[in-house]
């Protein structure tokens, strides 16, 4: 009954919300990822208690500026799969995780971790106490020697001479000499 009033708020197949809620407690954890960037209309529904146990959580999502010109070197984040599961165990279920370039790379040093609450429920499922086991820490900035400026100029100074070239790819690197410093890369 649960999962049917769900599923037709977010426009669902219950049996997929249910096996999604049988995979999310192999990992014994209390909550599903259903949604991502939910109406206001949606997130009001939910604050007014209409849907019990149903909760809006705030998450992070990285925008890149200038895709195209940063994509190759940034690489992409995405939700977790069942393999990241298995190989990582401080992994969560709802975690978004790095797929390629840096984001994959050094994916550990920017996640940080994930903190421990301990709830302690009555026999109706009510909280009745919440305690802190272990403080959430954020991950660490990456800093990299690419100039932002130079790589948009270097990019279409690329993109200009390929296209009279005739050509759809191309190699191109910018070191500072004296230190070595990737500058630009294509």
């Amino acid at each position: 009954r649960v999962f049917a009033s769900i599923s037709k708020l977010f426009s669902l197949n219950p049996e997929d919300l249910a096996e999604e809620s049988a995979r999310q407690k192999k990992y014994l954890e209390n909550k599903i990822l259903i949604e991502n960037d939910l109406s206001e209309e949606t997130v009001l529904r939910i604050a007014s208690g209409e849907f019990p146990g149903l909760r809006v959580e705030e998450n992070f999502e990285r925008s890149y500026a200038a895709p195209l010109v940063f994509s190759h070197l940034l690489g992409y984040a995405g939700p977790v799969r069942n393999s990241d599961l298995s190989i990582n165990p401080d992994l969560a279920s709802t975690d978004i995780v790095g797929r390629d370039g840096l984001e994959r790379q050094y994916d550990n040093y920017l996640r940080g971790s994930h903190g421990v609450e301990l709830l302690t429920r009555d026999s109706l499922g009510a909280i009745k106490e919440r305690k802190i086991i272990k403080i959430p820490v954020g991950g660490l900035n990456l800093e990299t020697t690419i100039d932002a400026e130079f790589q948009e100029y270097f990019f279409h100074l690329m993109e200009t001479a390929l296209k009279n070239l005739g050509r759809s790819a191309g190699v191109g690197i910018a070191i500072q000499p004296q230190t070595g410093e990737v500058l630009a890369l294509f």
